[in-house]
């Protein structure tokens, strides 16, 4: 997976010649509370909010030439005289460190960023002490300094989510400048749901003719590319910059994912979408929350000024309540979504006769669009259902390979936002019937029987189990499901145990397994799931059966052997989907569930359950690279060889780690 800073390289930014922007132009929208020295007209060549991006620049005092070697600033930082560059450094109260504590101490010292920019200006919380002469840094004090970054960064890259087109188009070789048209915004939030709708978008948005990009779980996807992100929701200098270097290569539409995170830290305040998305709310964490309350709190902040139509699933219990509260607020327009067939409001009759009501009636909606009244269909090959549109009666039919209830809400609301954008119907059944699937979202491994998915709370566990139950029993009423589930360290305990219950529910044979422990012990975070999977209404050795495994390639190989004495058996592996690594205490090594699959199926032969403790499989560090597998997953593959020496089979894997790394539990 490439890195961002491959997206938008500096010696393309450089071409653009972007001039630098003024201390006012930064600052509109910043709600000021009190000023300092402030100089409107001052040129801002470089921002930040960590005093770590500067280095002391005491021997430079006189500040008459403040870059390293007498040379300009770099990239986009460049002013062609050699006149000095400078740095607006933003200060607030953090977690662990309060970086107004550095704010005057960079001012004095001359400290200057990577590309030589001074800081000349400081935003803050509070006012700055004065110097032993009575001088205080040139400073403004705000409210909230992360409001106030965020709404900094949008300015400087140019409010990259505005609708009319960029001037300034960098085309790589081998693509085509993009069309000239309005752009197009969708924000996602929700606790489920978030990735597989920026996809079905994606899609539906390509087959309209547009270049959309996206920002999520998944990385930043662009071009068919992915770039990695360490959060699902970037901090609010990487989004904006993200936003506008997609901008400059020719995207013309953006789909985000706003986790909970992002709004209640504000790393994308000053934003504003088209359209913002509410998928569910279900538990998960509540370790920064602490309370559903305060997390439906944070999610709801979307509707309030940072969207202009908010479509809320109206299903979900806190969606239903969403509802009406943003109708009341009237910071946006709102649109319900249902799976519930609606028909629109008619006037009514000069005489009305009063009927009782049937029960589960179609009810009238003033909603412009909702499922009409055809049957939903929902099996192993996909998903149909149908929209009508109130104002013109217009009825379509989309069909999907996508499968379950809980993507039919997902392609509904997708299809309700398409809607929205303006986007033709043929359009939006074309985008959804191209998306054969979604990364790490009941992907198929190959042919096989065998699903890799990121569910990782108890809804979405309960969701995508009971989808693929049916499915299995739609195929073979005597096949069996088997499930790999675990729980990440550091994270909401308090899902664990409802995840074993979910699991132990709706699959045949259960395998509970570590995901990313982090600093905690594997074996509690298994014992913690364990707990809900074995209860007294599901006692270990019923027609459940539940297993566990604490080494994640000893359970999918377990796991393997045991669905492959039954031809039609299915096996789902949950937690981690697309994701490419495994984090121990501070350590992250190479991890795939869909490459562990791809290899363990090559193998010889495969580890028996009954002789499992005894079965052993290590990792060395014998890369070995296929086209096949860089092209998809852009990663090494991972090839197994047999011992000679040894009378238990012994698997070993090759990666891009040792096997000091790969056997830390």
């Amino acid at each position: 997976m490439a890195q961002l800073s491959e997206i938008l390289p500096y010696n393309i930014e450089a071409k653009l010649q972007r001039e630098p922007q003024t201390l006012g132009q930064l600052l509109q929208g910043v709600k000021v509370v009190e000023q300092h020295g402030y100089d409107a007209s001052l040129p801002i060549h470089h921002i930040s909010n960590n005093s770590r991006n500067y280095t002391s620049n005491t021997d430079n005092t006189d500040n008459t030439d403040n870059t390293p070697d007498n040379s300009p600033c770099n990239s986009h930082d460049s002013t062609p005289d050699n006149s000095p560059c400078n740095s607006l450094f933003v200060a607030y109260q953090g977690v662990s460190h309060d970086s107004h504590v550095d704010a005057s101490a960079l001012h004095r010292s001359a400290a200057v960023s990577p590309s030589g920019a001074m800081v000349r200006f400081i935003v803050a919380e509070r006012i700055l002490p004065a110097d032993s002469s009575g001088n205080r840094p040139p400073h403004i004090i705000v409210d909230d300094a992360r409001k106030a970054f965020a709404t900094i960064c949008n300015n400087y890259f140019l409010r990259p989510l505005r609708s009319a087109p960029f001037t300034t188009y960098y085309t790589p070789p081998g693509t085509t400048p993009p069309a000239p048209r309005p752009f197009k915004s969708v924000a996602i939030t929700g606790t489920n749901g978030k990735t597989s709708i920026t996809y079905i978008l994606h899609s539906i948005l390509s087959a309209s003719g547009y270049t959309p990009a996206v920002i999520g779980t998944v990385g930043v996807y662009f071009r068919g590319k992915t770039y990695s992100l360490s959060h699902t929701t970037p901090d609010a200098y990487t989004f904006f910059y993200t936003a506008y270097a997609l901008r400059i290569l020719g995207a013309n539409a953006l789909l985000t994912e706003v986790s909970s995170h992002a709004l209640h830290q504000h790393r994308i305040y000053s934003a504003r979408f088209d359209v913002g998305i509410f998928t569910n709310l279900t538990q998960d964490h509540l370790d920064y929350h602490q309370t559903m309350s305060e997390y439906a709190l944070a999610k709801r902040i979307l509707f309030e000024g940072y969207v202009d139509y908010g479509v809320i699933n109206v299903d979900d219990s806190h969606g239903s309540h969403l509802f009406p509260d943003i109708l009341e607020a009237g910071d946006c327009d709102a649109v319900p979504f249902s799976l519930h067939p609606q028909e629109p409001a008619q006037e009514p009759a000069q005489e009305p006769t009063q009927e009782p009501a049937q029960e589960n009636s179609p009810q009238p909606t003033t909603a412009p669009y909702s499922l009409a009244s055809n049957p939903i269909t929902n099996g192993v090959k996909g998903v149909e259902f149908s929209v009508r549109i109130h104002n013109t009666n217009e009825v379509f039919t989309v069909s999907s390979s996508l499968i379950g209830m809980f993507n039919i809400t997902n392609l509904g609301l997708s299809t309700y936002t398409a809607l929205l954008l303006e986007l033709d119907s043929n359009s939006i059944r074309n985008g959804i019937a191209n998306l054969k699937n979604i990364p790490g979202r009941l992907e198929r491994v190959g042919s096989t029987n065998i699903f890799v998915d990121y569910a990782h709370t108890s809804d979405a566990l309960a969701n995508v189990l009971s989808a693929m139950r049916d499915a299995v029993a739609s195929t073979d009423n005597n096949a069996k499901l088997i499930a790999i589930i675990g729980a990440g360290g550091d994270r909401d305990k308090t899902k664990r145990p409802l995840m074993g219950a979910v699991a132990a529910k709706y699959a045949h044979t259960v395998f509970i397994t570590s995901d990313n422990p982090r600093s905690e012990n594997p074996q509690n975070i298994i014992r913690d799931v364990y707990s809900g999977a074995v209860t007294p209404d599901n006692p270990l050795g019923t027609s459940n059966p539940v297993f566990t495994e604490i080494d994640r390639r000893n359970a999918i190989a377990r796991a393997i052997a045991m669905m492959k004495k039954h031809n039609n058996d299915t096996l789902i592996i949950t937690g981690k989907g697309h994701e490419t690594s495994q984090t121990f205490n501070n350590e992250t090594v190479f991890f795939s569930d869909a490459l562990q699959v791809q290899n363990i199926l090559l193998a010889p032969t495969l580890p028996d359950e009954k002789q499992s403790g005894n079965t052993t499989i290590t990792l060395t560090a014998l890369a070995m690279q296929t086209e096949e597998c860089n092209h998809k997953y852009e990663l090494p593959c991972i090839k197994y060889a047999m011992e000679t020496d040894t009378q238990q089979p012994q698997f070993i894997l090759s990666a891009t780690l040792d096997s000091r790394n790969a056997n830390r539990h």
